[in-house]
């Protein structure tokens, strides 16, 4: 029974040095720590396409995973980066389909506008 006990609290001391540890070098990157970034628009079957693309400029960290939020007429990329890992790097290339009612796009937490409609994206590398 002792060791019962003992193994489930070592099982749950992980888990949490786990969540802790992910949530402390896991985050969101924002527009200021990119190198390289490039918006592009693009049409895919007569769907407008915003490509952007850049380096994370934090050395130790690399892209897991990009996701998309829309409201209203904004959509908001959010690139998460984490420790380097094998196989992993902080190079990425994302295309953001932009339907009709969306006219700009924002950049991480800090929602930079890297995109708006008519006239505010093909091969900008400076937007902030």
């Amino acid at each position: 029974m002792k060791k019962a006990i003992v193994a489930t609290l070592c099982f749950i001391l992980f888990g949490a040095t786990m969540i802790v540890i992910t949530y402390w070098h896991s985050c969101v990157l924002e527009r200021k720590d990119i190198f390289g970034f490039k918006t592009v628009e693009s049409r895919h079957d007569g769907i407008l396409i915003v490509r952007i693309s850049g380096l994370c400029g934090h050395s130790s960290m690399s892209v897991y995973d990009i996701k998309t939020r829309r409201s209203n007429s904004t959509v908001t990329v959010f690139v998460y980066i984490f420790l380097v890992l094998p196989g992993t790097n902080g190079y990425f290339n994302y295309d953001v389909p932009v339907p009709e009612g969306v006219n700009e796009i924002r950049f991480g937490k800090n929602e930079a506008v890297i995109w708006h409609r008519n006239g505010g994206g093909s091969n900008t590398t400076d937007a902030k």
